[in-house]
């Protein structure tokens, strides 16, 4: 029994940035991502582990196979498993509230961080 798959029609630039995508659902059971070659179009499936959907403002990253999001902060670290990027859990960060927090890889959240008190 073949399931309904989306596949990806991206347009890039010379730098790999997604510039415009569309989709189309059908059923099929082959699984691939094209490689590129850049301004060209990509053809790419979403039932690939490595594929996670385009989106406008991504780049594709052909050694990874995947479009990655812009970095939100230069201390963030990309998560290739997911492709999304998490704050780096040794840097303090502050919010809104100029509270110093820290993020927590294992429960995948904020805590408020208090700094060591010096012995």
């Amino acid at each position: 029994m073949s399931m309904d798959k989306i596949k990806y029609f991206v347009s890039l630039d010379e730098n790999g940035l997604v510039e415009n995508y569309f989709t189309v659902n059908y059923s099929h059971s082959i699984m691939e991502c094209s490689p590129n070659h850049a301004g060209e179009v990509l053809s790419v499936q979403n039932n690939d582990v490595t594929c996670n959907g385009p989106q406008i403002g991504y780049t594709y990253d052909s050694t990874l196979n995947a479009f990655i999001p812009p970095k939100p902060d230069e201390t963030f670290i990309l998560n290739t498993e997911t492709f999304d990027w998490v704050p780096d859990p040794n840097v303090i960060y502050y919010h809104m509230d100029n509270i110093p927090h820290k993020w927590d890889p294992e429960t995948q959240s904020w805590y408020i961080y208090e700094e060591p008190l010096a012995e």
